[in-house]
């Protein structure tokens, strides 16, 4: 695997383990840690659906 396929699979995993753990604290009812991972992620792909989806779900688009 090349340079470039090595960085977006690590952006994808980072992504995945990121959203995990805003859900696993939104379940827990810790919003707070939520939206602080949540915005984490916006800052490390705000383009990506995962996040997209969790901001939905913290604005109460559950």
């Amino acid at each position: 695997m090349d340079r470039k396929g090595r960085v977006e699979a690590f952006r994808r995993e980072q992504t995945m383990i990121m959203q995990a753990a805003a859900l696993a604290f939104l379940d827990q009812g810790q919003e707070m840690l939520a939206k602080r991972v949540t915005d984490d992620l916006g800052q490390w792909d705000p383009q990506s659906p995962e996040y997209q989806a969790l901001q939905a779900r913290l604005s109460g688009g559950r």
